[in-house]
């Protein structure tokens, strides 16, 4: 008796396990089918009641016909909508995914008492959430209720960065208030408000994002501070010049192992002597590497400190090359007098390096070359007294080197650079 009972024991077991397995094909099916072209509804319908009949216990099932006839789009299906919604509610009582998709099959029905208890189960079921906040959040604004919804979003930008900027985009859009959103839906912490901030500056929002990072300097700028060099390109682009100047000189008080402060006598430059690693953003050089390019600061060679630029062209290609560069704020119908030391090793071809300075925003009206650097040389130093124009806002200064039309053009040889200065002139 005891034989038969284990037989009849593993008999239904295995008869479950092919229950199952013959439910999750009917529902690969329908996945399949989801994918295809027009998305051909009847037939993910059919998988989905088919994966039903065979494993009528599991909640999934329910609940993905019930999405399936959603998305049908048919009148008719919003009982069916609704039928399927409640029962994988009542099989799955503890899943608030499942709660919360009765919550919106209601709130599409048009049963918003009936809606805002199945949401509010789901919330009480996973409080944390970063998903289901996000739904009520959504189901709070659609409803009208804004100060409710700033709640859930407020948890979803805290617990999930991929969360960050729907939910900002999402307030902005619902309120129009830089207030509101700051106040109600950015957590304090800087990680958050760092998100904010890139939002801000990528949606060009520049008067709200100085609110944040008056907080983030207030809180001791508790981040890595290339983590801000996005904001400082958005100043740029819009030419807010006081501003960037006076967010980079907040930055280099608070990091100065980090971030080095304009150079002394008036110089703006940023590091000009290369004393400092350059930062590789805000106004401090931008070193992009290239094939074919090595670059480094060196103590084996300087004009004045301690340090220098070295840029060595390995012979690998005719480079062109603009990577070194600096952004600099300047004012308008002013004079300028630049100043800078190169030193040269072994430069290949008729074209080398040189120092090139330009209107960022308009090159037309400001663009001057320095001579080039050819062959091998001493230190020397080159210079450029100029006005700038109008509108002239910022300037771009940089190491330049164009491709030769030399027929051997594989451009070799190294270039020291030190000691650069852009002061105004009386």
């Amino acid at each position: 008796m005891l034989y038969v009972l284990l037989l009849f024991v593993l008999l239904f077991g295995i008869l479950q396990v092919a229950r199952r397995a013959v439910a999750s094909w009917f529902v690969s099916r329908a996945s399949r089918a989801a994918s295809l072209p027009g998305s051909p509804s009847p037939e993910i319908a059919a998988n989905l009641r088919r994966a039903m009949q065979f494993d009528p216990d599991d909640p999934r099932h329910p609940a993905l016909l019930a999405r399936a006839l959603q998305y049908s789009l048919e009148s008719s299906d919003i009982s069916d909508v609704l039928r399927f919604s409640e029962r994988a509610a009542a099989l799955g009582p503890h899943h608030a995914n499942l709660w919360a998709d009765l919550g919106a099959a209601y709130e599409w029905a048009g049963r918003d008492d009936a809606a805002q208890r199945a949401y509010a189960q789901a919330f009480a079921l996973f409080p944390n959430s970063p998903e289901i906040n996000w739904r009520l959040g959504n189901y709070a604004l659609r409803s009208g209720r804004l100060h409710e919804a700033a709640g859930f979003l407020r948890v979803c930008v805290l617990r999930d960065a991929a969360l960050r900027r729907p939910a900002f985009d999402l307030a902005w859009r619902a309120s129009g208030d830089a207030t509101f959103v700051l106040e109600e839906i950015v957590p304090p912490d800087s990680r958050s408000r760092l998100a904010y901030l890139d939002y801000l500056a990528d949606t060009a929002r520049l008067d709200a994002a100085a609110d944040v990072w008056a907080r983030l300097r207030d809180s001791g700028f508790a981040f890595d501070p290339a983590e801000a060099f996005h904001y400082f390109d958005a100043l740029l682009e819009h030419r807010r010049c006081a501003e960037i100047e006076s967010a980079w000189s907040a930055l280099a008080a608070a990091h100065p192992a980090r971030i080095p402060a304009r150079g002394a006598g008036g110089n703006l430059l940023v590091n000009g002597d290369f004393e400092s690693e350059p930062a590789d953003g805000g106004l401090d050089w931008r070193v992009a590497t290239m094939p074919g390019v090595e670059l480094r600061t060196v103590t084996s060679a300087f004009y004045s400190g301690t340090h220098s630029l070295e840029i060595r062209f390995l012979g690998t290609e005719n480079v062109a090359y603009g990577n070194v560069r600096q952004f600099v704020p300047v004012e308008p119908n002013t004079r300028y007098r630049f100043t800078g030391h190169l030193r040269a090793e072994g430069i290949t071809t008729d074209s080398g390096p040189r120092l090139q300075i330009y209107d960022l925003h308009n090159p037309a009206t400001l663009a001057i070359e320095l001579p080039a650097v050819l062959g091998s040389s001493s230190w020397s130093a080159y210079a450029a007294e100029f006005v700038t124009g109008p509108q002239t806002t910022v300037l771009l200064v940089r190491v330049l080197r164009e491709p030769s039309g030399k027929f051997l053009r594989q451009f070799r040889g190294t270039v020291w650079v030190d000691n650069l200065s852009l002061v105004a002139v009386n």
